[in-house]
């Protein structure tokens, strides 16, 4: 609000002054806005907090803040409200951060150092503009029944209680992770970071625990023997995996598991599941009837007698060292037996086609017999 101020000399036969003399000043009488959107985060560092929160205005939500004054007060105690700004539990402590200029709805953070580990601490804040009028404080006790209020905090810091895997494609964020895993080729190398946790994700420090790592390939080299594969250095390990099955042939998507053995309190880290595609095209898979496709060992069943004289069907496939079927296998396929009297029934050469390709057998002769294929092309 703008006054202006006239005044004017009197003497003492009662005559006035002619002129006057005028000052004009603004009274500034308006608070800014109490700031309803203080948010306490888990910080990057053992006994770190972020504050977050919006700017309001010099006069509640309008006009920019010169030479104000944000004040912060914390304490592990119990919750500062309204009523106990003034003289809130003990101990409580005040930090002060001066605004040279700030905008309305500006967003501003800052970070507290050297909290308790393990500790519940309560925030408030307010605003002195440059008139010396204050923002109020409204914590969640202040609230009405009913109302939510979200202007009061608390928020445990960094205890170690978790493993985080992460693969290839994911980076730590605070709550867990982000990204997609990328996709990994059967029998390639990758490596996986894990990570001492606290219950937010963040990091922890001076962890040199042994750990135990496994995954959900059937046919892979990790297995869950309670033996410590790695150790973290200071709260942090890599490790190179080779998976063998590949998930877009077989379906089945891997995890890796981490175990803490040396606290085996903490909880155990799980990796996101990882797509998994074959490797190139190295040799070629002989299936007859009752036998099915699996990787690592080629395929699964018990051969069953055949008949002399009835005719039967062979699968063969182009597959990767770890017998997973490559679609982009390329070959002319010619089929063999040891029976001595069937090569009239050997059937003609085959093209693979989307990695495999089949063929109608006879055989004549009553024994035991074997079936091979030959790549024609001699590329696998």
């Amino acid at each position: 609000v703008q006054y202006r101020l006239e005044s004017r000399s009197l003497d003492m036969a009662g005559n006035y002054e002619i002129d006057y003399t005028t000052r004009t000043f603004t009274y500034d009488g308006i608070p800014p806005a109490g700031i309803s959107n203080l948010t306490a985060l888990i910080g990057w560092a053992e006994g770190q907090i972020i504050l977050r929160w919006t700017a309001p205005g010099n006069d509640g939500l309008a006009g920019n803040i010169d030479n104000g004054i944000y004040e912060i007060k914390y304490t592990s105690i119990s919750q500062i409200t309204n009523g106990n700004y003034g003289s809130p539990p003990n101990p409580t402590y005040t930090i002060s951060i001066s605004t040279l200029y700030t905008a309305p709805l500006q967003e501003h953070t800052t970070t507290l150092y050297n909290l308790q580990l393990g500790a519940y601490y309560w925030f408030a804040i307010k605003l002195r503009d440059e008139d010396n009028n204050w923002s109020i404080w409204n914590s969640s006790a202040d609230a009405p029944v009913g109302e939510q209020n979200t202007e009061a905090y608390n928020a445990v810091l960094s205890t170690y209680c978790k493993l985080q895997v992460l693969v290839p494609g994911e980076t730590t964020v605070l709550g867990g992770k982000t990204g997609t895993p990328t996709t990994q080729t059967a029998g390639s190398p990758f490596t996986i970071t894990i990570n001492a946790c606290d219950i937010n994700y963040v990091k922890v420090k001076n962890k040199y625990n042994d750990i135990d790592i496994y995954t959900s390939d059937l046919y892979d080299d990790y297995w869950e023997e309670d033996v410590p594969n790695a150790q973290l250095v200071n709260s942090t390990t890599y490790y190179t995996i080779i998976l063998k099955t590949a998930s877009s042939i077989f379906g089945s998507t891997t995890t890796i598991t981490a175990d803490d053995l040396t606290d085996a309190g903490q909880q155990t880290g799980v990796s996101s599941e990882i797509p998994t595609v074959p490797g190139n095209a190295t040799k070629l898979l002989v299936i007859v009837p009752d036998e099915s496709e699996c990787a690592s060992t080629g395929k699964t069943g018990s051969v069953t007698n055949r008949t002399a004289g009835i005719s039967f069907e062979v699968t063969v496939n182009g597959c990767d060292d770890y017998y997973n079927r490559q679609p982009n296998a390329e070959a002319t396929v010619k089929i063999h037996t040891t029976d001595p009297n069937d090569n009239v029934y050997e059937p003609s050469d085959q093209p693979l086609i989307g990695g495999a390709t089949m063929f109608t057998l006879k055989m004549l002769t009553a024994g035991d017999w074997k079936i091979w294929a030959e790549d024609m092309d001699g590329t696998s």
